[in-house]
């Protein structure tokens, strides 16, 4: 049998640079806005509408894309490595519902689906759209994590301990970024600093730097999670032969 295995380092690291890359080019964007004195309905140029972290279907839009649909075949990966091994059904269907969320996820990057549960909010749920509220999406988002937070702590407490400390690591950075820092900007958008201002923007630039961070440390777990499951199988593998 030819021996099998993910070069887990090489790939974080082309993830790393190519992060990076993308980072330095934010910035460079947030200073050529900055330079143009002009406001955001005014300012309309090609760089800054390819690498701005806060814009929508660019360069770093699209790279979360790959990393987040990576991700999603990181644990599918894993499932079909677990196979039919004596474990609960739950944590069989655990790895396949998370495979399935990172495909959701992935998607939501480009047609920006949970949007959609600000109208949601506006039907459902008396909140003022203003301050940290301001994208009310944030409100419903909230409880949905609650209660997938508790729905994943028996999963959490039978995988490995290093395996657990980096999916809390990655998944809150993430989550974070993504809901947390949202907030923030919505608070900034709504005084009168303004989207215009280096503070909401300094926040957007570390709010989707979190969530891509967040993603490739995931992945740096996932992958070398791999590798221990195909050593093992090729372990059991030679023992019957």
């Amino acid at each position: 049998m030819i021996p099998l295995s993910i070069n887990t380092k090489k790939i974080i690291f082309i993830l790393s640079v190519i992060f990076f890359v993308l980072f330095i080019l934010n910035l460079a964007t947030i200073i050529q806005f900055k330079l143009s004195g002009q406001s955001r309905e005014e300012f309309s140029h090609f760089f800054f509408n390819m690498f701005n972290f806060e814009k929508e279907k660019t360069v770093p839009t699209y790279f979360s894309v790959v990393i987040l649909f990576l991700a999603s075949q990181t644990f599918l990966i894993i499932r079909l490595l677990i196979g039919n091994t004596a474990i609960s059904s739950y944590i069989k269907h655990y790895w396949t519902q998370m495979s399935a969320i990172f495909i959701l996820l992935s998607m939501d990057e480009v047609l920006m689906l949970h949007e959609r549960l600000s109208n949601f909010t506006k039907t459902f749920i008396p909140v003022e759209r203003t301050g940290f509220f301001k994208y009310s999406w944030v409100v419903p988002m909230i409880g949905i994590l609650l209660i997938f937070g508790l729905y994943s702590i028996k999963f959490l407490m039978s995988i490995p301990p290093k395996l657990r400390n980096g999916y809390i690591i990655a998944g809150s950075m993430f989550v974070f970024g993504a809901v947390g820092l949202e907030m923030l900007s919505g608070k900034i958008d709504t005084l009168n600093m303004g989207r215009d201002s280096l503070l909401y923007l300094f926040v957007m630039t570390t709010e989707e730097s979190l969530e891509m961070t967040g993603i490739i440390l995931l992945l740096y777990f996932n992958l070398n999670y791999i590798n221990e499951l195909i050593a093992e199988t090729m372990n059991s593998t030679k023992k019957l032969s």
